[in-house]
Formats: structure tokens, sequence, C-alpha cells
């Protein structure tokens, strides 16, 4: 559903496929993933599945780039077909490690006040008991992931061009650590800056669509 403003702004010869993940919308019923590398192994068999001989990419934003970067070796390791591209935004490279109290620490309140901070979530999301009973778990499980994942080096580097996009205010994000993401691969790099915060693609999609179907 974030994703769904972009549907038809790509050109004709892209078509975009909407990943879902556990959890989520048609998969409500389904558990949340108890790590990065579950997560990663489940999304790279639904590329498996719906990826033939054509060229495709992979755009990943916050948790989403992190777990394009572990999906491309799972691809990897199944000997499955590669992307052409990744799109890595609104993260910092997979090597650098985010430090925070751990998830479970924090109640309701104060954990919803720390998501804030990220933008992209309204307060009127979660603004009765009953909002806040749906919304948390995801967050949680989200949350909980990501600062259970553990960088470990990799034998070989992306066999393919990376982009890396972020919000000029983000946070958690800066030139420095963005830049980062090309040691990570012996293909071309490239890197740019949006107007906005961590939640820049809600309203710069326009200016990054374009930028994926210029590659």
């Amino acid at each position: 559903m974030a994703y769904y403003e972009w549907k038809n702004c790509f050109p004709s010869d892209i078509c975009p496929i909407f990943v879902e993940l556990a959890g989520r919308g048609s998969r409500l019923n389904e558990g949340f993933y108890k790590s990065i590398d579950e997560a990663a192994e489940d999304l790279a068999r639904f590329i498996e599945n719906r990826i033939n001989e054509c060229e495709y990419y992979i755009f990943g934003h916050s948790m989403g780039a992190l777990l394009a970067y572990e999906i491309y070796y799972k691809l990897l390791e199944n000997k499955a077909k590669l992307p052409k591209h990744i799109f890595f935004s609104g993260r910092e490279a997979a090597n650098i490690k985010h430090t925070r109290i751990d998830i479970d620490s924090y109640d309701d309140d104060v954990f919803l006040r720390m998501v804030s901070l990220y933008g992209g979530i309204s307060s009127d999301l979660y603004d009765t008991e009953s909002k806040k009973k749906a919304l948390l778990p995801a967050l949680r499980a989200d949350f909980k992931i990501l600062d259970d994942y553990v960088y470990q080096e990799k034998k070989e580097k992306i066999k393919c061009d990376i982009t890396v996009m972020y919000g000029k205010k983000d946070f958690s994000v800066n030139h420095d650590n963005a830049a980062q993401w090309k040691y990570h691969t012996d293909r071309n790099f490239n890197l740019y800056k949006f107007n906005g915060e961590h939640f820049y693609i809600n309203t710069e999609y326009p200016e990054v669509i374009d930028i994926i179907a210029k590659v």
C-alpha cells in the first residue's frame, strides 16, 4: 500500500511488482518474520517464482533496503536469475550497525514516539487503543529483526549496478554512511539525495521513478 501511488507512473515497458511481507495485507494470517534471513529467503522465493528470462530490478526502502541486500545473496545461493540493478533507499550501508536500546524495553507509547521520528506514519493511525493494537505488532516485529541483524561479510560483491537514495533531512542516513554502499559492489554506483526526511519517497516518488526508468 505504501507504493500504491507509484503503480501508474512507470513507463509502459516497466511492470512494477509490489512485494507483500508476511503478516500484512493478503498475508495477514501469516506469522511475522523472526529474522532478516527468514524474510530474505521468503522474498527471494517470491522473486524466483515470478521472474523468468526478463530483466528485473529490486527496489528497497528503509528495512526494505537491507532486505534487498540479503535477497540478492539468497538468489545467488539458489543460482537464480540475478537482478540487473538494485536500488537501496533510506538506509545506510548494510555493514553499519544501528545502536539502539533493545526494542522490547520500550512501552507502547515510548515506542510509537520513537517510530514517529522517522515520519511517514500519521498519528491518526494510532490515536485509539484499537488502532494501536492493529499497528504495533508489525512495527515491533520489524524493529526487532532489524535490531537483531548481524552483518556478515560476503564472499563476493554484488555483480550488478546499484543506486542509493536518501532524504537530506533523514536523521538516520547521511551522505557518508549512504556512500558506503559502494563498497558492496564491483560495478557502477550512483548516489542521489532528495528533499525530505526518511519517507521522502512519499512525496518525491515521481523523481525516484524517473531515475529507476532511466537506468
